[in-house]
């Protein structure tokens, strides 16, 4: 069964595309303090009573901010 209606052209494109939107995003994350790691595993994420997050993988790093 295919889809029963066709994508619409009302929503809109990203001017450069998705890839454009992805780094342009992701600079804006960094500008606020975010650490991005690409290829790292994550295997567990934990939040702490105060609501701060641990991620486990590679390394077990506390996260300075949780939006």
């Amino acid at each position: 069964m295919g889809r029963l209606k066709s994508r619409t052209t009302r929503l809109g494109t990203f001017e450069g595309g998705f890839q454009n939107f992805a780094n342009l995003f992701a600079q804006k994350l960094r500008d606020l303090g975010v650490q991005i790691r690409l290829q790292t595993p994550v295997t567990l994420i934990e939040r702490d009573a105060a609501g701060k997050l641990t991620i486990h993988g590679e390394q077990a790093r506390p996260m300075t901010r949780c939006w």
